[in-house]
């Protein structure tokens, strides 16, 4: 849509786009448009680049998916998101 109406998009274009089914997700119009914008920034394919409203959920998202055991590095004096509870 965004590539076939060169910028002339309206508010009803985005309302008939509807919700992500992603509910993992943000699921709005809002991350879908962010997510195109960094696939074309960064050249990647979209179906690869997913938008996130949390700092766990992405971690989740791997750890949900992953068939290996997954191990997270955080920077020297980082704090890691999880706790031995």
């Amino acid at each position: 849509m965004i590539i076939s109406k060169s910028g002339n998009i309206t508010t009803d274009d985005l309302v008939d786009l509807g919700n992500a089914e992603d509910y993992l997700r943000v699921s709005s119009n809002i991350s879908s448009l962010l997510e195109f914008v960094l696939a074309s920034k960064h050249q990647r394919d979209i179906s690869k680049v997913f938008t996130f409203s949390s700092n766990i959920m992405p971690i989740m998202a791997v750890l949900l998916t992953a068939s290996v055991p997954v191990h997270l590095y955080v920077g020297e004096g980082g704090k890691t998101i999880f706790d031995e509870e």
